[in-house]
């Protein structure tokens, strides 16, 4: 087997669709969703809730790479009265605080938003500054400084908005 992957958000579009390609590559993949139905590699499980994201990492076989997915996204509400910003960064420190000595390699889906709205329909150059124009924006940019200060071996993509077709 090539690593333990744990991919975070595993009912959404991304998520889902990694899942299924990473298995199918030959890793050891265990995923996990607040919506989704617990099976032989997928729990569901609300990474807002800090005692039971450390119970599920400490019970788990050692993940070697995270693949956090996970977020409320532009347009959703998230549940409890957070603002989106904060429910996304609270998974965030969630995570981290289940990991008290080292910290697996990281790879956080972030988003362009970090950008502001002028580069939503066209690239942005390779030397442009994050200028966030809105909370989620500013959310993103936040929780990707925060992993970049908690961890060794991380990778950002900031990515275009994605829609699933139906």
């Amino acid at each position: 087997m090539r690593g333990h992957i744990l991919v975070t958000g595993s009912s959404g579009f991304i998520g889902d669709t990694l899942v299924k390609i990473l298995i199918d590559a030959g890793y050891t993949v265990s995923s996990i969703s607040r919506t989704s139905s617990e099976s032989k590699t997928s729990f569901p499980l609300d990474l807002t809730v800090r005692a039971d994201v450390q119970d599920y990492i400490k019970k788990s076989e050692p993940i070697d790479v995270i693949i956090h997915c996970a977020a409320i996204a532009h347009g959703e509400n998230p549940p409890k009265n957070y603002s989106v910003s904060e429910f996304n960064s609270i998974m965030i420190d969630n995570l981290l605080s289940a990991f008290p000595g080292k910290h697996p390699h990281w790879i956080f889906l972030s988003s362009i938003s970090v950008y502001g709205d002028s580069y939503l329909e066209c690239p942005v150059p390779i030397k442009e500054k994050p200028l966030p124009s809105d909370n989620y924006g500013y959310g993103k940019l936040h929780d990707e400084q925060t992993l970049i200060k908690a961890c060794d071996h991380l990778d950002i993509l900031r990515l275009m908005p994605v829609y699933e077709s139906f």
